[in-house]
């Protein structure tokens, strides 16, 4: 099929690539520029090619629809109030910090304060050498409610902090209070 106006192939409407850009630009299928007295065809954003060039770099554009509301109060209230830039709410901070919470298995920030404090007090209560699982075991009787892997990595912490020793016995880490 070749273009209405000329004998190249069509591209849209019965019009080759450059007859239908023509066509476009004079805004002849309907849609012309949003600024009054323009006559020409959109580009894009409601403006036609010369007017989205001069726009200011500061000036928004309508670009679709209108932002859904935020669901305030909502874990999703939260992340929404950073994709637009703006600080969470509280209700939206509470709802994060339940969420943290109940993923942490219902750890609070005293928890984690206590956790070497129960660690520590169950070495000095044994006052001997004891190996990770044993200690993990012993303190998790107490506090059942905590992970053993968090456990570990407090042990850890307070073995590179210097409060406990560590002696290597066949591979497996054994512990004492420093």
């Amino acid at each position: 099929m070749t273009c209405k106006l000329c004998d190249q192939p069509v591209l849209a409407r019965g019009l080759c690539k450059r007859h239908y850009e023509a066509a476009h630009r004079r805004g002849e299928f309907g849609t012309i520029c949003s600024v009054p007295g323009c006559g020409r065809g959109v580009n894009g954003h409601g403006l036609c090619a010369m007017h989205q060039r001069r726009k200011p770099p500061d000036t928004h554009l309508p670009s679709g629809p209108k932002p859904k509301p935020i669901r305030h109060g909502t874990i999703g209230g939260y992340n929404a109030h950073f994709r637009r830039g703006t600080s969470p709410c509280q209700p939206c901070r509470r709802a994060a910090r339940d969420y943290q919470r109940r993923r942490r298995g219902g750890h609070t920030v005293k928890d984690i304060v206590t956790q070497p404090e129960a660690i520590l007090d169950q070495l000095e209560t044994e006052d001997r050498w004891l190996p990770t699982p044993i200690l993990v075991d012993l303190v998790r009787d107490r506090h059942p409610e905590w992970h053993p892997l968090t456990l570990e990595r407090v042990i850890q912490r307070l073995h590179s902090r210097g409060h406990i020793r560590q002696r290597l016995i066949f591979g497996d880490a054994y512990w004492r209070v420093a």
